[in-house]
């Protein structure tokens, strides 16, 4: 498809936006998550379009742990989060669900005093494959009769702001890797050794009762900023490509997609969500359906699966012949972003904005220029391309290649677009 698109500006949205700075008391460091969004894009966005009065509700198909909905709050904009992992929705909720400080503190100190209670045994174990590999078993026991104390709590938002809290220390009392977002086992002997000898100096209860001081100061902040603030945040944990309801007279999307192959959303918080009682098959069915995911069935991967794309149909048949479980990777992938870019179209309102945060990356070693497959098929969809930007990704805290097959992310893609 030829196509007209403006010149690419290579910019640091950073730079853009200096006043926000990293700080462990942001709100948006509350939990940790695979290839969080830098609040500075969003930022740049709404304060570009709000400044216009040209944006009164914002919407984020894919809002992981709610970065767009959190700088949206801050302007007083209304907003619609939908994601298909229940744990991203739970702390998009906490986030954006602005508490007293105070009653905070309280609570807390009601939690200490119940699990401090040597006859508090009302507790369960979750059903969880190889429990004792990943925890000490003193451990194990703590963290039951700590989320047991915690699921008593009455207040929704209260019982969400400590279950967070809770899922937050998981990892930490593990004994995974605390390098790799994908729960692994440390590489070398002396790193087990260590790490096993560590995971039993540990005590489960300080270190969530240090997070959630930690965690109650950052609510403070954002408290004593924002309590007066009365935008509307409607947060749905589903699967975009199977929403039923479509949400009209939207102003401004603004959403970083899954990349291909790339991140491994679901299994990076395998063990937070076996805790927060996501079995074994509610974690596989979303994995499953997962834009991006890897999980494919032998029928999608016995044949190529074409998207009517000539380019992009040339790598997958590449990419087939050296690895048809790639190729249909690749191929369902744009097909599933096809159809979300139809459905944005339709929600948004004429001269809505349209910005997408995506990533190149490479399969068996072909490099898939995404961002521009992307382009293509939102113009056909309708839209106008209207600016587009590369900022170098400087953070690669939880990104990692984990198989020889998916390329490391280098950049991301900021594609400024307008539904005429």
């Amino acid at each position: 498809m030829d196509i007209n698109i403006p010149d690419i500006e290579i910019v640091s949205f950073r730079d853009f936006s200096p006043e926000i700075k990293k700080t462990r008391y942001s709100i948006h460091y509350l939990h940790s998550y695979p290839a969080q969004l830098i609040p500075h894009i969003p930022y740049y966005f709404l304060d570009k379009y709000s400044r216009k009065n040209k944006v009164m509700r914002v919407f984020d198909p894919f809002c992981g742990t709610g970065t767009v909905l959190v700088e949206a709050y801050k302007r007083n904009i209304d907003s619609i989060g939908v994601d298909i992992n229940p744990i991203a929705t739970l702390i998009s909720k906490v986030k954006t669900t602005i508490l007293n400080p105070c009653i905070l503190e309280n609570t807390l100190i009601l939690i200490k005093n119940q699990f401090e209670k040597e006859i508090y045994n009302k507790f369960y174990l979750p059903i969880f494959d190889n429990l004792e590999f990943w925890f000490e078993k003193t451990h194990i026991i703590d963290l039951a009769r700590l989320k047991a104390v915690i699921l008593e709590i009455e207040s929704e938002d209260l019982r969400n702001f400590f279950l967070v809290t809770y899922s937050s220390i998981i990892k930490d009392v593990s004994k995974a890797d605390p390098k790799i977002s994908v729960p692994v086992m440390p590489n070398k002997k002396t790193d087990i050794k260590n790490k096993k000898t560590d995971a039993k100096n540990k005590n489960v209860f300080d270190i969530f009762y240090n997070k959630a001081k930690i965690n109650i100061k950052i609510m403070e902040n954002f408290y004593n900023l924002y309590s007066n603030n009365r935008a509307k945040i409607k947060i749905i944990t589903d699967d975009i490509l199977n929403i039923k309801y479509k949400y009209k007279n939207i102003d401004m999307v603004i959403t970083s997609p899954p990349y291909i192959s790339a991140q491994k959303y679901m299994r990076s918080t395998r063990l937070e969500a076996y805790w927060l009682d996501y079995g074994k098959n509610k974690q596989t069915d979303i994995d499953k359906n997962t834009i991006g995911s890897e999980r494919i069935s032998r029928k999608e991967s016995k044949n190529i699966i074409y998207t009517k794309y000539n380019d992009l149909d040339n790598q997958i048949e590449r990419i087939f012949n050296i690895n048809p479980d790639r190729a249909a990777i690749v191929s369902k992938y744009f097909i599933s972003m096809k159809k979300t870019l139809n459905y944005l179209y339709e929600v948004l309102v004429s001269n809505g904005s349209f910005i997408l945060i995506i990533g190149n990356n490479t399969v068996v070693k072909e490099k898939i220029p995404t961002s521009n497959y992307i382009m293509e098929l939102a113009i056909e969809t309708g839209f106008d391309v209207k600016r587009i930007m590369r900022d170098e990704i400087r953070n690669r805290g939880l990104m990692t290649t984990r198989n020889k097959t998916a390329g490391l992310i280098d950049y991301e893609w900021v594609i400024e677009m307008i539904k005429p």
